[in-house]
């Protein structure tokens, strides 16, 4: 059976639509002996380090018109829709965070764009979409667990089998980002009904947790605070608009 098999143009959009955005997060404190120059110095050389030794696997990625960034940023200057997440963690002004990102690339750019060591870092920084579709982010499952897993091995840090969300109201919409230790994700639950009520299978594939328990324990969350109230009642509303019952 084909999973991709069109219901109708307009619920394949669904499909090739970038909403969902796919990023690694890596937390590093600024030794006290070092200024802030020599930290950011040694911190530029290791973002190229990690492109060159952990990325190499991400070559595949030029398939789907995908490159990889990676750039690290004093937490404080960290864009809030990558910062998120980390408001759980207790931070200094010595905190950085090394992001590796997945800009599109262009057609041209996909043939040629991974031949040298410095194709991926300078393709990398002109093209500012890092969102993937669901098709791309299926297609991508292995390498973001290669990816993972380096990582992993090159900082010496343990797998953890616990997976954390983190829940964010604003306007009408639920922004979720699911992680774990490193690996993010981050994406409209809008969008996520939407792919739920058009394509189930395809929504189970691309996010792995059961839609219905997912939506659930948004709903039981009700009662921890005020912001989680008024996201029952943002998720509520998503629910009616999109006809989906649980």
């Amino acid at each position: 059976m084909n999973i991709f098999k069109k219901n109708s143009k307009a619920d394949d959009k669904i499909l090739n639509e970038q909403w969902i955005t796919h990023y690694f997060g890596i937390t590093l404190e600024k030794p006290k002996n070092n200024t802030t120059f020599e930290f950011e110095k040694y911190l530029g050389e290791l973002n190229i380090r990690v492109l060159e030794n952990i990325l190499a696997s991400t070559i595949g990625m030029s398939e789907i018109k995908k490159s990889v960034s990676t750039k690290s940023y004093p937490f404080s200057k960290l864009p809030r829709e990558y910062s998120r997440p980390f408001d759980y963690m207790k931070t200094t002004n010595n905190t950085y965070i090394l992001l590796i990102r997945f800009p599109n690339i262009t057609e041209k750019e996909s043939k040629i764009g991974f031949k040298g060591d410095n194709s991926i870092f300078r393709y990398s920084e002109r093209n500012k979409n890092y969102k993937f579709s669901p098709n791309q982010s299926i297609k991508m499952d292995k390498i973001f667990n290669n990816i993972e897993h380096n990582l992993h091995i090159w900082y010496g840090l343990k797998p953890v089998d616990q997976i954390m969300n983190s829940i964010h109201g604003i306007g009408d919409e639920i922004i979720v980002t699911t992680f774990d230790t490193i690996q993010y994700y981050t994406y409209p639950i809008s969008k996520r009904i939407e792919l739920y009520k058009s394509f189930p299978k395809i929504e189970k594939q691309v996010f792995g947790n059961d839609f219905k328990y997912a939506m659930n324990t948004i709903l039981n969350m009700e009662n921890s605070s005020d912001p989680m109230k008024k996201n029952k009642i943002r998720l509520n509303n998503l629910l009616k608009k999109y006809n989906v019952n649980l």
